[in-house]
């Protein structure tokens, strides 16, 4: 359950503040394991990260860049992404966290708009993104906004692992891979 907030950011104007070198992550590891809670898939009180040690690593990665999405004067933080090159052309983002109490105000589109943005600065023409596959929502989501499936890859941890994270009826899942054009077309944006 979400603390409840000193006050109610404005949300017309979301910006995007990226991670610094050194600086605490310990909100962006309440935010994100905050958002996975209670995910059907997963078995009860398993968290997304299991230590902030865990998310230093990930963030540590050559190319990854999280990014704290902030909104009102105070610059409170509402979300988390994460972005990194896959190639010279093909730009990724996961992670893709929102305060629960912001979900479904369009926080999430607006910073996949946002992401796609920086992407296109960056001469990408393509974003990629990956999904677990038993979330037919997110996947929905994803496709009303331009990303198609171009791939599925089996779960990538040990079978210990899946038995410690997911419930025995989705011990088969896998990931989607989807992605979408960030090149112009016909004179407008494909987003």
């Amino acid at each position: 359950m979400s603390p409840a907030l000193p006050y109610e950011p404005t949300l017309d104007k979301l910006s995007l503040k990226e991670l610094k070198a050194g600086e605490d992550v310990d909100d962006l590891f309440s935010l994100i394991n905050s958002c996975y809670e209670g995910l059907f898939f997963k078995k009860e009180g398993v968290p997304r990260l299991k230590s902030v040690h865990e998310l230093r690593t990930e963030l540590a990665r050559p190319g990854v860049h999280m990014m704290r999405v902030v909104a009102g004067p105070d610059k409170m933080m509402v979300g988390c992404v994460q972005c990194r090159d896959v190639s010279e052309d093909v730009g990724y983002f996961g992670m893709l966290s929102v305060l629960p109490a912001f979900a479904g105000r369009g926080v999430g589109s607006r910073v996949m708009g946002m992401v796609e943005a920086r992407a296109r600065e960056e001469q990408k023409r393509t974003m990629r993104i990956v999904v677990v596959d038993v979330q037919e929502h997110l996947i929905a989501f994803y496709s009303k906004r331009g990303y198609v499936k171009t791939d599925w890859r089996p779960w990538e941890g040990t079978p210990e692992e899946q038995e410690r994270i997911l419930r025995p009826e989705y011990r088969k899942t896998g990931f989607v891979v989807m992605e979408k054009s960030l090149e112009q077309t016909s004179g407008t944006l494909n987003n």
